[in-house]
């Protein structure tokens, strides 16, 4: 696999929820996947 290269990973949420994601991570200038990946990326180097 390049560097450039990415994987997609998908979930299904309710679309309520969906829309609360959005919401917040727009409020905060990030796209949703961008909001997504850096919480599980800040999860994860708090798990080391």
């Amino acid at each position: 696999m390049t560097e450039n290269s990415k994987k997609r990973i998908s979930i299904e949420v309710e679309p309520d929820f969906h829309r609360e994601l959005k919401l917040f991570a727009t409020l905060r200038g990030m796209t949703l996947q961008n909001y997504i990946t850096t919480l599980i990326k800040n999860d994860m180097k708090n798990m080391k």
